[in-house]
């Protein structure tokens, strides 16, 4: 189970990034880079969730290892779901307690970061 977060704030300075700038998509990958790498508990694409250190179950070696892989394989290459898309929504949730989590969204030719807590 996902934690409950509704309180926004401000994290980045900078929290528009255009589509078309390539330039601000590298900035962008590595804004995501930074918090996927690091103390990141949870990914969700369009509300499926694709890595989730929250859920407790015990899981098999084999589990734990895809689920690191899919978490390092979007760090790197966050492009591949990074894309202009009306219905993009990327949630990334950080820490186990005290938790946030940064939701990206793209909207009219910008990715827009919203962060709750």
């Amino acid at each position: 189970m996902l934690p409950t977060l509704t309180n926004t704030f401000k994290f980045l300075e900078k929290e528009n990034y255009n589509a078309a700038s390539f330039t601000e998509l590298q900035e962008l990958y590595n804004v995501v880079k930074e918090c996927v790498m690091g103390s990141c508990y949870a990914i969700l694409i369009n509300e499926e969730i694709i890595y989730n250190a929250y859920d407790k179950t015990i899981k098999s070696a084999r589990e734990i290892i895809l689920d690191e892989m899919v978490r390092q394989q979007f760090a790197n290459t966050p492009g591949i779901l990074i894309h202009p898309n009306d219905t993009l929504s990327i949630k990334i949730y950080m820490f186990s307690t005290e938790c946030w989590y940064m939701h990206i969204i793209y909207d009219n030719g910008f990715y827009k970061l919203f962060f709750y807590n």
